[in-house]
């Protein structure tokens, strides 16, 4: 089947995540800096999700796909569903590529160095890469998502709960994108700014 990538929400969403930001912080336009551009893939994937947040049956399906555990992978936290699989099988399930999606932010990773990273490696490997490396930071927005729901769902119904936790984790991350300092180490300078 002949697959057009503009017929994905997802898709769409993290490409107005590129303009929405370029508005928002011109300053990060075109600077030679890997931490900024993979900031950029970051911020597209963050959008995307919050776009799928948007709609009350994508939350319930999450919620059913894991139990109401959402550290678990969903259908938010999975990026790109159909790009995957189209990737995955012209690629013929080789070189690390996943059949259900592009990116899934509820798979944890931890910062290193860019610098201690190859440039060019699989799919399924962290590189020093802006769409491989930008997992990173839209992995660190999702973990302060589900950690936020996971204080809410004590208190009232998971959908609700969901809903709460998307709007405060959003909110911190876009109340906190005027402040943050560009510099080279940007994902540290950024993850501070939204702590504090």
């Amino acid at each position: 089947n002949v697959i057009f990538a503009a017929n994905s929400t997802d898709v769409v969403a993290h490409e107005l995540g590129h303009a929405v930001l370029d508005a928002m912080r011109p300053d990060l336009w075109n600077v030679q800096a890997l931490e900024i551009w993979s900031f950029h893939e970051a911020f597209g994937d963050i959008i995307a999700m919050g776009n799928a947040m948007q709609h009350d049956a994508l939350l319930k399906k999450a919620l059913e796909q894991t139990a109401g555990d959402m550290k678990k992978s969903n259908v938010i936290s999975r990026l790109a569903e159909e790009m995957g699989k189209t990737i995955y099988n012209q690629a013929k399930g080789r070189d690390g590529y996943n059949a259900n999606y592009l990116r899934d932010a509820s798979i944890s990773l931890s910062y290193v160095s860019p610098d201690t990273l190859p440039k060019n490696g699989r799919a399924d490997q962290l590189l020093a890469e802006c769409h491989s490396f930008g997992q990173i930071f839209a992995n660190f927005w999702y973990e302060i998502m589900t950690a936020i729901y996971e204080q809410q769902v004590i208190r009232q119904e998971p959908l609700t709960s969901l809903k709460t936790a998307r709007d405060v984790s959003l909110k911190l991350f876009l109340t906190a994108l005027p402040l943050m300092p560009r510099n080279g180490k940007f994902f540290q300078a950024a993850a501070n700014v939204i702590l504090q």
